[in-house]
């Protein structure tokens, strides 16, 4: 049942259900025919499902990354963003103290901000290879904080997140810095799909 509440997901891995299945693909073909080399994904069912569709339909080869996996919420898993927030916001905002059952905010954002400087390193050196990151959108949500050195801040739960199966398009600015160029819903192509 769909209570119209936005769940902490956390490090469930529940199938897509048919709805889901049918964006995917919907995704896929957006991206059929685009020159894909890599796309990098996290393990989890509904990223994996994402991933492998568009890898089938571009010819990109498939990286399946654990360091993708969204932050481990413990007893928060489950419960809506809303119960959960309060505790949520507290780990954040003490990042070295886990929360109970699960993992210390700290070591998510190590853990991802480790994964994008890779990525962004690896951009610079094959800059004729496109890659593609099938990630999760709170996974995403980290990015605006990451790309510009903890200037901005990172905003909790599906409000400061894009929804599933968004793009996200990262690039080098004139700057010199990578930071986010674009925020579509669901549909183009060229980006970073967001499960």
């Amino acid at each position: 049942m769909n209570t119209g509440q936005k769940l902490v997901r956390g490090q469930s891995d529940p199938p897509l259900d048919a709805h889901g299945q049918q964006e995917v693909q919907k995704l896929a073909q957006q991206f059929a025919g685009q020159p894909l080399h890599y796309i990098i994904t996290s393990p989890l069912q509904r990223a994996l499902a994402t991933a492998q569709a568009i890898a089938q339909a571009t010819g990109a080869k498939l990286i399946v990354a654990p360091t993708l996996l969204p932050w481990h919420t413990g007893i928060h898993t489950g419960k809506s963003e809303t119960e959960a927030q309060p505790d949520l916001m507290h780990a954040m905002t003490h990042p070295e103290e886990p929360v109970e059952g699960g993992a210390p905010y700290g070591a998510y954002y190590k853990r991802r901000l480790a994964f994008t400087h890779g990525l962004l390193d690896m951009v610079k050196r094959y800059p004729q290879s496109q890659i593609a990151v099938v990630d999760h959108s709170r996974g995403i949500a980290t990015l605006p904080s990451i790309l510009s050195n903890g200037e901005e801040p990172i905003r909790y739960g599906s409000a400061g997140s894009p929804p599933p199966g968004s793009v996200t398009k990262v690039a080098l600015g004139p700057n010199g810095r990578w930071a986010i160029q674009d925020q579509t819903p669901p549909g183009p192509p060229g980006g970073v799909p967001n499960a």
